[in-house]
């Protein structure tokens, strides 16, 4: 058997050759064609790949965007909210200046002190309680003392001479002022030697009091008052006694309008 091949063999030995040729030509042949198709796979990879990156940085930019996006509407809505806070500020303020303007106030106003003696009538001190402003006032409550005290700095506590000033319950612009009095304490006559010690400055005439009212924006008010006779050193032309006032006297809180 082996001879009869070696012999097909040598008889068609060029017919093997050739066909040798042609088989690896073939192989050739096949092996260019898969790294071809392999080519055409990794170039189609490559694309796939830039399309993900692509893809990935298209995604990548959009977060930015929506980021960039949030901060500025978070930005916006913050400039909002303080332009809105400045507009309410605004607003209250107009507001308050038009309730200043509008409000009523209630001011108490003394006249000169009446030092004279004799006669019947009793020693008093008058005032004026006066309304200022366009609009009404409600009294709530009042109260005025007058009284002779050994020392020119208010007493310390009220006596029970505080009386209410009996003002209408409604205080009007068109009847804005009211005279009113109140009776000297202890005594509510003075005598001369009384007059002499306040004009010595040994004794010394104080009045206080206050109004509590609403206005028509129904906020509570108050008006407080302290004030002291003062006795100077000059001499009253053309007359007996010395130049004389009132001054306001007492703790801060003493004197004041709400």
């Amino acid at each position: 058997m082996w001879e009869t091949f070696s012999t097909w063999l040598h008889k068609y030995e060029s017919i093997a050759i050739w066909l040798e040729g042609i088989a690896l030509v073939l192989i050739l042949a096949l092996d260019w064609w898969e790294y071809r198709k392999q080519g055409a796979d990794r170039i189609e990879q490559h694309k796939e790949s830039n399309l993900q990156m692509a893809i990935m940085q298209s995604q990548a930019d959009a977060t930015k965007e929506n980021a960039i996006a949030a901060k500025d509407g978070a930005e916006a809505a913050k400039a909002n909210a303080e332009a809105a806070r400045l507009n309410a500020e605004a607003a209250k303020e107009m507001l308050e200046l038009i309730i200043n303007k509008e409000r009523a106030r209630i001011r108490v106003e003394l006249k000169k002190l009446d030092l004279s003696v004799g006669g019947y009538l009793l020693s008093t001190v008058e005032y004026t309680v006066r309304l200022y402003g366009s609009t009404e006032a409600r009294i709530i409550d009042s109260g005025a003392e007058a009284y002779v005290h050994s020392s020119a700095e208010p007493s310390a506590t009220k006596s029970s001479y505080v009386l209410p000033m009996a003002l209408e319950q409604v205080f009007t612009p068109q009847s804005p002022v009211v005279d009113k009095f109140a009776f000297l304490s202890p005594a509510m006559k003075l005598e001369k030697g009384d007059v002499d010690k306040i004009n010595e400055r040994k004794s010394f005439v104080h009045f206080r009091g206050f109004i509590k009212y609403k206005d028509v924006f129904e906020r509570e008010r108050e008006t407080r008052f302290q004030y002291l006779w003062s006795v100077t050193d000059l001499p009253l032309l053309g007359s007996e006694g010395r130049y004389s006032f009132w001054i306001k006297c007492g703790a801060a809180n003493d004197n004041m309008e709400t």
